[in-house]
């Protein structure tokens, strides 16, 4: 994949991340509350990877009855780490921006000839 449609895809994951993220201001037609957010991390995986030692653990589960206390929090704290998502979401559509620039300026140039070469044909 090119750097132009690196930052296209950039740009479409990060609208496809705000029309989600507009589910939360949205009202239930059958409660008239506002849609709830749900969160479940029993069918993930969260683990600490690192080794004390060569032979030791390497993964380290999270405790199962901890990971309902990990959903309520992120749940209160969804607001910011979903800010925080998208924050890292735009910088990387800006990176990827910036590394088509390249690219995008050589296909100008392309097209320019080409403008240029049917003028001098007329």
């Amino acid at each position: 994949m090119n750097t132009y449609h690196q930052w296209k895809k950039c740009q479409s994951n990060r609208k496809e991340a705000l029309n989600w993220l507009s589910n939360a201001k949205k009202i239930d037609s059958q409660s008239g509350q506002l849609y709830n957010l749900k969160v479940s991390l029993g069918k993930k995986s969260v683990e600490y990877c690192g080794q004390a030692y060569a032979g030791a653990e390497n993964y380290h589960s999270c405790p199962e009855e901890f990971i309902k206390y990990m959903e309520m929090a992120i749940i209160r704290k969804f607001t910011d780490i979903t800010d925080e998502a998208m924050r890292i979401m735009k910088n990387e559509e800006d990176k990827a921006a910036i590394a088509a620039k390249d690219g995008i300026l050589d296909q100008l140039k392309e097209i320019e000839e080409i403008e240029n070469n049917k003028k001098n044909e007329n």
